[in-house]
């Protein structure tokens, strides 16, 4: 399902798609420690995903993502988290934006 970009203090210029695939993130915990977890997206577009996770990561933090998507294709991404917020169930959500995405093609 693609959702058009919100119109609430969104800076996005590309389109979401809802999609939940497992994803691997090293980041920086908002205590400060390096962390390496394993998390679920929530949307994904060219040029960032919105993610959950079991742990918060620090807002502007810098955070390496591995993602498995639908399709067999990879993609690995270095980003920075630029939201971060309170989910259900212990969880965070985090949005993360990509500054060097690179999809690696199912064998």
């Amino acid at each position: 399902m693609t959702r058009p970009p919100s119109t609430n203090n969104e800076h996005r210029s590309e389109t979401r798609t809802a999609m939940s695939c497992p994803v691997y993130v090293r980041g920086i915990s908002d205590s400060g420690e390096r962390i390496k977890i394993h998390a679920t997206t929530d949307d994904i577009s060219p040029g960032g995903l919105f993610l959950k996770t079991p742990q918060p990561l620090k807002r502007g933090g810098l955070v390496f993502a591995f993602i498995q998507l639908l399709n067999g294709t990879s993609l690995a991404a270095r980003g920075k988290v630029v939201r971060v917020e309170k989910k259900d169930h212990g969880l965070s959500g985090l949005a993360v934006c990509f500054n060097q995405p690179q999809l690696i093609p199912a064998l």
